[in-house]
C-alpha cells in the first residue's frame, strides 16, 4: 500500500470514530479533541461529518473563535440566538480558529496573548460547560493539542475522545518522492501524526475503565499497533519481542473494535 493509500485508509477509520462519537454523545457533554494540519482535509471532514448529521435529524453547528477567545461564551450566545438549542434538540457543535489565537508574547511585560487566555478559559470554565449536553468538535492544531495536556488539564481530564488527521497532502509529496528519491536517501514516509506512546498508554487505560464500549478505542488500539510497529522498524524498541507482541495484540484489539463499530451502525 502507498503512504497516500494508507494515510487515506488511517484518515477514514478516524472519521469513522468521529461520526460515531457525534452520533453516541447526544444529550451528554463530550469535548472532542481533534488535531488536524490540513485545512483543506479539516473542511472537507466538517462538511461530511454535518450532513450525516443532518440525516441523522442531529443540528449542526459552527462556532469560529477570534476576538473572543472562550469556548463557552461562544457557545452561551448561540444558544441564546437558538430555538432548537433551547429545546434541547439534538445537535453538535463544531469549534475552529483556535490556530489564530497562536500571537507569540515577545517580552514579559507584553500582555496575555488570546492563546494563553484560550487555555486558561478552557481550565477555568470547565464547569460551565456542564449545560451544553452534545458532542462538541473542538478543532486544534498539533501545536496547541501538545500544549493541552500542560496548559489546561481540568478540561483535558474531560474530554471524550482525543483523534488525529494525518496530513494527506504532506503524505502526497512523500509518495512522489519515494517514486524518484535521491540516490542517497529514501525517507520512510512521516509517523509524525502518531501520538507518543506514554500518552497513548494512558489515553486507552482510561477509557477502558469509563467508557469501554467507546468507538475511539478502535482508532487508539490501531494507533497503539502503529507506534509499536515503528518503534521495532526504527530501531527503537527496549525490547523486540516484547513489543512485537504488543504491535500484534494492540492490532487485534483495534480489529474487535471496528468489528463492534460496523455491528452497530448497521
Amino acid at each position: 500500500m502507498t503512504p497516500v493509500a494508507d494515510t487515506q485508509m488511517q484518515n477514514a477509520q478516524t472519521y469513522e470514530t468521529l461520526i460515531s462519537l457525534i452520533e453516541n454523545s447526544q444529550g451528554r457533554l463530550a469535548p472532542i479533541i481533534v488535531a488536524c494540519d490540513d485545512w483543506e482535509l479539516r473542511q472537507r471532514l466538517i462538511d461530511k461529518y454535518e450532513l450525516e448529521a443532518r440525516q441523522a435529524k442531529i443540528r449542526p453547528y459552527r462556532v469560529k473563535l477570534g476576538q473572543e477567545p472562550s469556548v463557552r461564551a461562544a457557545l452561551v450566545r448561540l444558544k441564546a440566538e437558538h430555538d432548537h438549542l433551547q429545546r434541547g434538540g439534538e445537535a453538535v457543535f463544531t469549534i475552529t480558529g483556535a490556530e489564530v489565537l497562536l500571537r507569540v508574547t515577545l517580552k514579559p511585560e507584553d500582555e496575555q496573548s488570546e492563546l494563553d487566555k484560550f487555555f486558561g478559559y478552557l481550565q477555568w470554565t470547565r464547569e460551565g460547560l456542564r449545560e451544553f449536553r452534545y458532542p462538541i468538535v473542538l478543532w486544534v492544531t498539533y501545536r496547541i493539542l501538545k500544549e493541552m495536556n500542560r496548559r489546561a488539564p481540568d478540561f483535558w481530564s474531560w474530554r471524550k475522545a482525543v483523534l488525529r488527521f494525518a496530513t494527506e497532502t504532506e503524505a502526497a509529496r512523500s509518495a512522489a518522492a519515494l517514486l524518484s528519491p535521491p540516490p542517497s536517501s529514501i525517507a520512510p514516509p512521516s509517523n509524525d501524526f502518531l501520538p507518543p506512546l506514554d500518552e497513548l498508554q494512558a489515553e486507552i487505560q482510561q477509557l477502558e475503565v469509563t467508557a469501554p464500549e467507546s468507538p475511539s478505542l478502535a482508532t487508539m488500539y490501531d494507533q497503539l499497533g502503529r507506534v509499536y510497529a515503528n518503534r521495532i522498524e526504527s530501531g527503537k524498541a527496549a525490547n523486540l519481542e516484547s513489543e512485537q507482541a504488543a504491535a500484534i495484540a494492540a492490532f487485534q484489539s483495534a480489529i474487535q473494535h471496528y468489528q463492534k463499530i460496523r455491528l452497530y451502525r448497521l
